[in-house]
């Protein structure tokens, strides 16, 4: 049945994605919308969609991503569903951001921020304006970055989003020049991030950043290898446990084959 099967291969995938299994995310996010466009599921195709917009931030293809993002949009609007209409303006502007469009990346992300406070969710708002005060940083307009991350800081209701208001509070510190002041406040970020690995790289990269500005050579480079150091740990961690289910999958074959 379609109307089941798509909503299961959606969540699937999303969940694959957070946990950083990219092509089975991938996979069940086709799945999903293969199901989806059976029945004409607006909402469940869209969310396939989305979880192929992440995968686009996530693996580096911001303009696939995009492509997927805006079909996103069109299909929550078409659905109205709005709580999902807001994510898929988020992934907007993050893949928007990344491919340097600030202007459309903080209109995504405003988009974002009044359908969250019209549905009296503030961990959306807080995440719409985090993103909004990084594109801000992106574009070098410190005042409007701090501004942002402040409202974000007030209005974050958990841990996570929290140390990510933080963070921008301190890049827009270090973007306005006060590498000094910066780096106390990006260290400190960086440690509320342990929990958040994803978000925490770019924090890391930020106070590497900051310590060079302040001369601090020796230190920037000890966390940029440190960096790298904890990236091909995770790579490899991920490579055993993806060899690890191929392995049990191919013994669950062989013993299927021999049962039979």
């Amino acid at each position: 049945e379609p109307r089941v099967a798509g909503p299961y291969f959606a969540r699937m995938a999303l969940t694959r994605s957070l946990l950083g299994d990219h092509a089975r995310s991938e996979e069940a996010a086709r799945r999903a919308q293969a199901e989806a466009e059976r029945c004409g599921d607006r909402a469940t195709l869209g969310m396939a969609h989305y979880v192929l917009a992440v995968e686009g931030f996530t693996t580096g293809d911001a303009i696939g991503g995009l492509a997927h993002a805006h079909e996103a949009v069109a299909l929550m609007e078409q659905a109205g569903d709005r709580a999902w209409l807001a994510q898929a303006c988020w992934i907007s502007g993050f893949l928007q951001y990344q491919l340097g469009e600030f202007d459309a990346a903080i209109a995504s992300e405003m988009r974002m921020a009044a359908i969250a406070e019209s549905l009296g969710d503030q961990g959306q708002q807080a995440s719409a304006l985090w993103t909004s005060a990084l594109c801000h940083v992106g574009r070098g307009d410190v005042v409007a970055a701090e501004e942002a991350a402040r409202r974000a800081l007030d209005l974050s209701p958990d841990p996570s989003n929290r140390a990510t208001a933080e963070a921008l509070l301190a890049m827009a510190v270090a973007e306005a020049g006060d590498a000094e002041r910066a780096i106390p406040l990006l260290e400190e970020a960086e440690r509320k991030h342990e929990p958040f690995r994803l978000r925490q790289a770019g924090v890391t990269i930020s106070l590497a950043a900051a310590y060079r500005e302040a001369g601090r050579i020796a230190e920037a480079r000890a966390r940029a290898e440190a960096k790298a150091r904890a990236e091909a740990k995770a790579r490899a961690v991920a490579e055993a446990k993806a060899e690890a289910r191929l392995a049990a999958a191919k013994e669950a074959k062989v013993a299927a084959a021999t049962d039979t």
